[in-house]
């Protein structure tokens, strides 16, 4: 399971392990930190495998998507997980402005090497699959796919789904969609989905919302707004330990 963060997005990383860990879930966490901050505030904490990226940008602030930076940032996605690739036969990628509220895994059925969340579809009818949540199966054909939007990435200033999207209509990878209603954005969670619909919900991904207070806002009228207390120093995420620090909901 492989999550990036920046001092930045420092509490919603903090909200994002909360949920996390109530699942008790049996998987390795590898967190790339992008900064020096971020490296050494959770490097040693337990329950976590926090690698650095020494091309650290210098910049610690919640960076707007149309920005230089953030598009810089997460240009670095493919990279991460064709590393971890190299070790793991399989991997979850997920954004930090995400929930989990249920454990994923019995959605990554069949014989496919990328399950994604939906997000949307283009004028002509063309499904969209969103890059902040992501399943990916060790095949020859998925590290071939890291590789060329790895290249697009580092040879263009372009956001990093476009050419995602672009270049898994141009493979033949297969791919799968999750399904909208349990794997919601944080618009579909909030204003389209009944309170018994939204205890189905396996996870929520706070996107179609610009700006780090906004997504705060709407995480807290939805009630998922509960960062872990900034100076902890252990995290245990095994599946038999006690109750978490927060207590449950």
């Amino acid at each position: 399971m492989l999550v990036t963060v920046s001092a930045g997005f420092d509490d919603m990383f903090r909200n994002w392990l909360y949920w996390y860990q109530r699942l008790r879930l049996e998987m390795k966490v590898i967190v790339f930190a992008e900064d020096k901050l971020t490296f050494d505030k959770y490097s040693g904490v337990e329950g976590l495998n926090v690698w650095f990226n020494s091309s650290d940008i210098g910049n610690v602030a919640a960076l707007d998507f149309r920005t230089h930076d953030y598009k810089k940032l997460v240009s670095r996605r493919p990279f991460y997980l064709s590393q971890v690739l190299e070790l793991y036969s399989n991997v979850i990628y997920t954004d930090v402005d995400t929930v989990w509220l249920k454990d994923p895994r019995s959605y990554f059925r069949g014989d496919f090497d990328v399950w994604a969340q939906f997000d949307g579809k283009d004028k002509d009818g063309t499904n969209n699959l969103c890059t902040g949540f992501l399943a990916l199966k060790k095949s020859t054909d998925t590290v071939r796919l890291l590789m060329l939007w790895n290249e697009e990435l580092t040879n263009n200033d372009r956001v990093n789904q476009p050419a995602f999207n672009r270049l898994l209509r141009r493979t033949l990878i297969k791919y799968a969609i999750l399904p909208k209603d349990q794997f919601a954005s944080g618009k579909i969670f909030q204003k389209h989905l009944s309170q018994k619909e939204q205890q189905a919900v396996v996870l929520v991904h706070n996107n179609w919302i610009v700006g780090k207070q906004h997504k705060i806002d709407r995480f807290n009228k939805s009630h998922l707004w509960r960062p872990l207390e900034s100076n902890f120093s252990v995290v245990d995420l095994s599946p038999h330990a006690t109750e978490p620090p927060g207590g449950r909901v």
